[in-house]
């Protein structure tokens, strides 16, 4: 309803054969915003969400199975962004050298 009412308020003549069209963007917007509104989740993690989902349905139909999770992690994690396992220091060592770095500034 608040889409339909900004709508008309920005296009200003409701009587124009547009205004349908131009209601409809405006509707759709507001239902997106207020969802989004509504979602715990920030924007980059609802983007990744959908790009799982879009390589775990692409997996599905080239394998014609349900991929494994280490399938799943190999096609969509780039390599840039794999960590190795031993290649950073366990919790407690980046704790420390946190508390380190924050005592000598």
């Amino acid at each position: 309803m608040i889409g339909l009412l900004e709508a008309g308020r920005r296009y200003g003549n409701i009587d124009d054969p547009n205004f349908p069209a131009f209601a409809v963007c405006r509707i759709r917007g507001s239902i997106l915003d207020e969802l989004r509104r509504l979602d715990w989740r920030s924007r980059k993690t609802r983007q990744e969400a959908h790009e799982l989902n879009d390589v775990t349905r692409d997996l599905t139909k080239r394998l014609r199975r349900a991929p494994t999770e280490q399938e799943i992690i190999k096609a969509s994690v780039p390599h840039s962004r794999i960590i190795m396992p031993g290649s950073m220091p366990p919790w407690p060592q980046k704790c420390k050298a946190r508390s380190a770095y924050r005592e000598r500034s």
